[in-house]
């Protein structure tokens, strides 16, 4: 009777084990990932959306980065580049990625239309797409929006795992063409 017991305690042991092994890995909280393009580090921040079932109101991303006091400084990036995103050992369940305009203060600068959808290419668990064109930076009738580097690009990965989701954002400036 004894062994039997230890004998279905070793069972449901092994079962307990790999049905965690066999499981895609949920974080605790937003993990960290690294941006690259053209193999310059790129610095982001995080926002979360719902974790562990609470759901959050915070300030915008895009908002955050270019507000003062921020210590990041948006990149300039040459049109053509490729951008990589590696998430380690947690990839997300879901996936998306939006290139915006925006002004100097984190806004849109044109309306929802003019959101692209980016496809990414994903290999090897990590992400990436090139930093091309966007059809709208055309629009300004600015003529200092034409200069170098002066395109204000947002980039929202919004990503989840399970039932939690997260957005991560980071700016770079290029040009119009």
């Amino acid at each position: 009777m004894k062994t039997k017991a230890v004998l279905i305690l070793i069972i449901l042991s092994l079962a307990v084990a790999l049905t965690g092994c066999s499981s895609p890995r949920t974080p605790n909280e937003p993990p960290n990932i690294s941006i690259t393009i053209d193999d310059q580090e790129v610095d982001y921040v995080i926002g979360k959306n719902i974790w562990n079932g609470a759901i959050y109101d915070r300030q915008d991303t895009f908002i955050v980065i270019l507000e003062e006091g921020s210590n990041i400084t948006p990149p300039y990036v040459e049109l053509g580049k490729r951008a990589v995103i590696d998430f380690g050992n947690y990839p997300p369940d879901t996936l998306k990625i939006q290139d915006y305009i925006l002004n100097e203060n984190g806004h849109s600068k044109y309306t929802y239309r003019e959101i692209l959808e980016i496809t990414p290419k994903i290999k090897k668990g990590k992400v990436s797409f090139d930093i091309g064109q966007h059809w709208a930076a055309s629009l300004s009738s600015n003529s200092a929006d034409y200069e170098k580097g002066a395109v204000i690009r947002g980039f929202r990965i919004t990503c989840s795992w399970n039932d939690n989701a997260c957005e991560y954002a980071f700016i770079i400036k290029t040009d119009a063409s």
